[in-house]
């Protein structure tokens, strides 16, 4: 268990646990699903009509070959696993159904004849891209100002939205394609999907990552005027988003949303998790993101008497140990809401800024981290920690053409140049914790790691943690990935039948919960190109998955039919499989 917190990225991962097998494949009990709920009985007509427009669309959407397509497809994804889930809630969802597929399949004719309409008009859209994690269409809406101008940079807002267990695709996309409460005159507001419900972490914070990308392909975004905002879970997708990504934003604004775990969850210390875990609540806790905020403005905003009040306390003081303030603002005489007028007030002063923009080349920058995955602010790169899961801080400053680096918990960076659309000068000063270091040429970027004194360096051959590349196996699910099943069966019951049982809830839950279908291959189909783009999570074992087989000696663990050994320690195989995250041999940037 303990390489679940030491080893690097997730890239190459068996997904397993150290687990003694004591079930078959009749013991084991089902997994309770409870969100996305299950919904109502579906008629047997109305089943059978969807089922036979959903191939009819299904057979339109294979002969076209079209960039606009995902504007089509999520209709198509919307209903078909609407279908497959049972995710129908009210009799009025089948004529919610029908509609969208009409309006995916006239979406669908259009772009037959290279026609896109939808792409010029304003107010409300809801358009489509295809996730770089698991190559399916995810939906996100928009409000295109009435008086948007292609040709003039536009600010964009996004807007996260709160949590709805029975929001799935389909109604996401009926929401956004009627609900225009949210709108500003020459600024595009962007309403990510975010993965339904999962708080905007995970594959739902790359979503809105990739949505907001997507939309600036697609429309004229000026790039240093985008705004991050959110009110209850979309409150804490803010501040987690906002801290660990400030880089992307101009401001940011959590409305009532948490922002850290052990104080939210109100667990007595008896109910606390394993310590690793509690290492683990280091990925998302905002407190230890804090240096990065203070790049950027922040308007936090709570009701008086909310309860989630708490969210907002946490970050003051979390700002006055670092020696600034929040600014918090507080509805009166309100619960879970905004007080009338006040969101109106925080808007404008998110306008304020939008108008004026984020600098890209401030000359004072700070990051806070406590792991590679999040790492960068500005011109400045954490990329090798002493120690994962403690504090680490960059602080640089840029003064009289000399760079001030002052770092804890860092053993190598990167410096880029701080100045505006021009290189560091040949023999560039940088001051690191007091040490003087000087480059020798002009360059746009340099490297700067700690032996025993800080020395600028090109390359480092050694298998460390770095980013992209440290962990832990959540990680594997944040860029694209492959599930590699075994072709061959295990000679062991017990290990048969968990991982049949694993492998199809992992499949059922990827797809209602993170409203994705997972690129499953056997072993023996895995191709050159799935090793260098696709972080591979393998399913089985020496025996039975031929790739686990020929890579597990590479890696810190040695695994044959009688005994797994993992730091000095023996398991039997026939009641054991490991769980573990490790750089590919064959490719170790995945």
């Amino acid at each position: 268990m303990s390489l679940m917190k030491t080893i690097a990225k997730i890239t190459y991962a068996i997904i397993t646990l150290f687990l003694t097998l004591n079930t078959t494949a009749q013991s084991i009990p089902p997994i309770k699903r409870r969100i996305p709920p299950q919904g109502i009985q579906i008629p047997a007509n109305i089943k059978t009509n969807l089922q036979s427009q959903l191939l009819k669309f299904k057979t339109a959407a294979d002969k076209i070959s079209h960039p606009l397509k995902p504007d089509a497809l999520i209709y198509y994804k919307a209903v078909s696993f609407a279908l497959k889930n049972n995710e129908f809630y009210k009799p009025k969802d089948f004529a919610l159904a029908q509609n969208l597929l009409k309006t995916g399949q006239n979406r669908l004719d259009l772009l037959a004849q290279n026609k896109s309409p939808w792409t010029k008009k304003t107010g409300l859209q809801v358009r489509g891209y295809i996730s770089s994690i698991d190559k399916t269409v995810q939906p996100y809406g928009l409000h295109i100002p009435k008086n948007y101008n292609p040709s003039k940079k536009q600010p964009l807002k996004i807007w996260l939205h709160g949590r709805a267990d029975k929001t799935t695709d389909l109604h996401f996309i009926q929401k956004r394609q009627t609900n225009s409460n949210f709108k500003n005159p020459n600024t595009i507001i962007l309403h990510p999907f975010g993965r339904h419900c999962i708080g905007f972490k995970s594959a739902g914070e790359i979503d809105v990552l990739e949505a907001s990308q997507d939309v600036q392909k697609r429309y004229n975004i000026d790039q240093n005027k985008i705004a991050l905002m959110g009110f209850s879970m979309g409150g804490a997708g803010a501040w987690h988003i906002g801290a660990h990504y400030a880089n992307n934003f101009a401001i940011v604004h959590p409305g009532a949303g948490f922002s850290e775990t052990k104080l939210y969850t109100k667990l007595p210390k008896s109910k606390y998790p394993p310590s690793f875990e509690q290492k683990l609540w280091g990925i998302y806790d905002i407190p230890n993101y804090t240096r990065n905020l203070l790049n950027i403005p922040v308007i936090a905003y709570s009701g008086q008497n909310d309860k989630q009040i708490q969210a907002a306390q946490v970050m003051e003081q979390a700002y006055k140990k670092h020696g600034k303030k929040l600014t918090h603002i507080i509805g009166p005489n309100v619960k879970h809401k905004y007080a009338p007028n006040t969101f109106n007030q925080i808007n404008k002063q998110i306008d304020k800024t939008l108008k004026h923009g984020k600098n890209p080349f401030k000359k004072t920058v700070s990051l806070q981290t406590q792991t590679l995955r999040y790492a960068t602010i500005n011109w400045i790169q954490a990329l090798k920690l002493n120690q994962h899961w403690q504090d680490a801080t960059i602080d640089a400053k840029l003064k009289h053409k000399i760079i001030y680096i002052t770092t804890k918990n860092i053993d190598a960076l990167k410096i880029s140049s701080p100045y505006k659309n021009k290189p560091m000068p040949k023999r560039q000063k940088i001051v690191i914790n007091g040490q003087t270091i000087k480059t020798q040429a002009s360059q746009n970027s340099i490297k700067i790691r700690k032996l025993e004194k800080w020395k600028i360096y090109h390359k480092d051959s050694q298998l460390h943690k770095s980013p992209q590349l440290q962990g832990p196996i959540d990680d594997a699910f944040l860029s694209h990935f492959i599930v590699i099943t075994p072709s061959k069966k295990s000679d062991n019951p017990k290990i048969q039948a968990w991982l049949e049982f694993e492998i199809a809830h992992f499949k059922k839950r990827w797809q209602e919960l993170f409203r994705g279908n997972l690129i499953i291959k056997q072993d023996k189909d895995i191709t050159l190109n799935d090793i260098k783009n696709a972080n591979l999570i393998l399913f089985g074992t020496p025996q039975t998955n031929t790739i686990i087989k020929n890579q597990i000696n590479k890696t810190p663990i040695k695994w044959n039919s009688k005994k797994i050994t993992l730091k000095n320690k023996n398991y039997p195989s026939s009641h054991h499989t490991p769980a573990l995250t490790y750089p590919n041999p064959q490719n170790p940037k995945r």
